[in-house]
């Protein structure tokens, strides 16, 4: 990707998967997204959990969300609060949900 200035390799049968950051938003009202860009070989047919400090808000399903290839989507996980001078750190996280046999 040359956004993100390495190479992204392409995934065929992709099971599980999670990715997750730390950020220390400045004071105010702040949405936190995932932004993630589909190849155009790539179908991702699961759900996936996004969580802000370990707390679910919401589970998606991917393959609903990432419908054009090669362009950046961003998922909303959630909204934090960062009162003044506390500095608060926030975890954030995107994990696959097992498929459901």
């Amino acid at each position: 990707d040359h956004i993100l200035g390495r190479r992204v390799l392409q995934v065929n049968g992709l099971c599980l998967f999670s990715c997750s950051g730390t950020i220390t938003p400045g004071e105010g009202h702040w949405k936190i997204y995932f932004c993630i860009k589909r190849g155009d070989d790539f179908q991702f047919d699961t759900k996936v959990s996004l969580k802000l400090n370990g707390v679910e808000t919401k589970k998606v399903t991917l393959q609903k969300k990432l419908v054009a290839a090669n362009r950046w989507t961003p998922l909303l996980v959630g909204e934090f609060h960062q009162e003044r001078d506390s500095y608060r750190e926030v975890e954030v996280q995107m994990e696959s949900l097992p498929a459901k046999v």
